[in-house]
């Protein structure tokens, strides 16, 4: 996968509260119709960090994301033919708009949704 930069973002969740979050610059680029995958707005409101890249059984906030896979030939360098990635959305609404097969740009070559993970709290 990419070894693009990495940042502190900010992440929005399903409560409304805002987080930080290390994700790589290419997250907040990631295009899916007419919208893009923008970091929220500031400040942070708690003081809990999100990991963008932890287990589903992990302790804390498990960030919701969608599952893309890129158009056949088109996957950017470092990532794999018919691979599936996971990428956090930092918004709920623009994650409740997306459906599967949605199309977009994720480092500016084509992908299309495969799915999307739910954000959850382990253990609930």
């Amino acid at each position: 996968m990419s070894a693009g930069e990495f940042v502190t973002a900010l992440y929005t969740d399903n409560d409304l509260e805002v987080h930080k979050i290390r994700i790589q610059v290419e997250t907040a680029q990631m295009v899916v119709g007419d919208g893009t995958n923008a970091s929220a707005a500031g400040p942070a409101t708690v003081n809990e960090w999100v990991k963008a890249s932890q287990g589903a059984r992990s302790f804390g906030l498990n960030p919701r994301k969608v599952r893309i896979r890129f158009d056949a030939g088109q996957q950017p360098a470092g990532y794999l033919a018919g691979q599936f990635y996971e990428i956090v959305i930092f918004d709920p609404l623009f994650w409740e708009t997306m459906q599967e097969q949605d199309t977009g740009t994720y480092l500016a070559k084509p992908m299309t949704v495969k799915g999307k993970i739910a954000e959850r709290r382990f253990p609930n």
